[in-house]
């Protein structure tokens, strides 16, 4: 499924490396993921959640508030094939699309991101890479996933093979209520666009909605760690996140996933790698 940054050739697996018939090689981490910006640009990328962010996001995930979310795209990613997560994060979610009978790649831009999840999946394979310049083969993909992530159509449908599948996962409207409703003074809910929509066919559209208890002060330091409103939310929105001490915080956990039909033809270039 991967391709070379540098030629665009298939990368194959040799030992603690992937290398390609055109000699470029590229070494594994410790923990068994690969960098694979394309040469020039990993300087300008930018890094993507921080170590905090991530850690934050795991010890949130590990508690199972969005363990709705897995559950549906288990279900919704059902069929067999390659099976690409972008913007994967700390691999929760990849986890949950990871099966013995299937090939999965994950791939973020964030180096702190993929190295916890190469720890946590590893019978997925990860790399460190751009959702703008995706190391993939084109028409690689059974199915396409981006979880509250950056989503680029061409490149989507690039690597997606004819007749597949490209699942996006957005916010709903009322998604993390309770903690904006903390940080801002005025309440707006999401707007629940969905990128693709009007673009490839909609053959699936899930919503999952649950009620969530922060039941401590940490928890609730977490989720506001490991979401923008880090930097986003007002200055003095922070007072208030630590006014809320050991009661917890109720928020509603709200994820709109819409999958799309690649139709025949959307890739003039699929399976000519």
């Amino acid at each position: 499924m991967l391709a070379c940054p540098v030629c665009r050739l298939a990368l194959v697996a040799d030992g603690r490396e992937l290398g390609c018939a055109g000699g470029h090689r590229f070494d594994r981490a410790r923990e068994g993921y690969v960098n694979l910006l394309r040469p020039g640009r990993a300087r300008k990328a930018r890094s993507g959640d921080d170590d905090m962010m991530v850690r934050a996001r795991r010890s949130f995930l590990a508690a199972g508030h969005f363990a709705g979310l897995q559950a549906a795209l288990a279900e919704l990613v059902a069929g067999p094939g390659g099976v690409l997560d972008v913007g994967c994060g700390e691999g929760s979610f990849t986890a949950a699309l990871t099966r013995e009978d299937r090939e999965v790649v994950g791939v973020d831009i964030s180096r702190p991101a993929v190295r916890l999840a190469a720890r946590l999946v590893p019978g997925a394979t990860f790399a460190v890479a751009s959702v703008h310049d995706l190391p993939v083969l084109d028409g690689a993909c059974d199915w396409v996933v981006s979880v509250m992530a950056p989503v680029h159509e061409a490149e989507f449908v690039r690597v997606a093979r004819p007749g597949g599948r490209i699942v996006v996962v957005v916010p709903g409207a009322d998604h993390l209520d309770g903690l904006r409703r903390l940080l801002y003074a005025q309440y707006r809910p999401h707007d629940e666009a969905v990128p693709l929509a009007g673009r490839l066919e909609v053959v699936d559209r899930r919503r999952v909605r649950a009620a969530a208890h922060l039941a401590t002060a940490e928890e609730v330091r977490q989720l506001w760690s490991m979401t923008p409103y880090r930097w986003a939310a007002p200055v003095e929105s922070a007072a208030r996140l630590a006014d809320v001490g050991d009661g917890g915080l109720d928020v509603t956990v709200d994820f709109l996933a819409t999958v799309f039909r690649v139709p025949p033809g959307a890739n003039p270039t699929a399976g000519s790698a």
